[in-house]
């Protein structure tokens, strides 16, 4: 590879390593040369150089998750995160179609039940479940602010426990 070529494979390498880890990243392209860096944990990867306010800005965008232009700039900027998750306490019947239609939605969904019945039961295969109380579990599972958290039990003790951790959590949907 030429010169140029290394610096792309590189940048699409730590890309590609970012997205493996679920972390986020962003790509900085200047739409005036085509020249690009990948900005991650502070490190950057390519052969744009940012100046200390760009740096800045891009680090704001990857906080706010917010992909777009850098104002008065040629800079263009995508961010990439961490899938969505969905937190769903109860396995119940809802849950068997919810499940399904967040993973489409492109949610990672986990599905937390304490009654082994409702969680091995095979309702639902293709989903990450935990047959933990809830309160347990999202302790571990730690919603933050790519989370939305689904109680469908209708029990108070399943249930109260997973909607007091949301509420004290910045899940962005409860």
């Amino acid at each position: 590879l030429c010169g140029e070529g290394r610096v792309k494979a590189a940048l699409f390498s730590a890309l590609e390593k970012a997205l493996s880890d679920n972390s986020i990243c962003a790509v900085v392209t200047d739409t005036g040369n085509g020249q690009q860096t990948l900005i991650r944990d502070g490190e950057a990867v390519g052969d744009l150089v940012l100046v200390p306010d760009q740096l800045k800005q891009v680090n704001k965008m990857m906080g706010r998750d917010l992909s777009g232009p850098i104002t008065d700039t040629t800079l263009f900027v995508r961010v990439y995160g961490p899938s969505p998750r969905m937190v769903i306490v109860g396995a119940v019947h809802i849950a068997q179609a919810l499940a399904p239609m967040a993973q489409l939605a492109g949610f990672d969904v986990t599905v937390i039940d304490p009654r082994e019945g409702f969680v091995k039961a095979g309702r639902l295969s293709d989903v990450t479940t935990v047959a933990e109380w809830p309160d347990d579990a999202m302790d571990a599972l730690a919603p933050d602010k790519r989370t939305a958290v689904v109680t469908l039990t209708h029990d108070p003790k399943l249930d109260d426990p997973a909607l007091a951790a949301a509420l004290r959590s910045p899940a962005f949907y409860i």
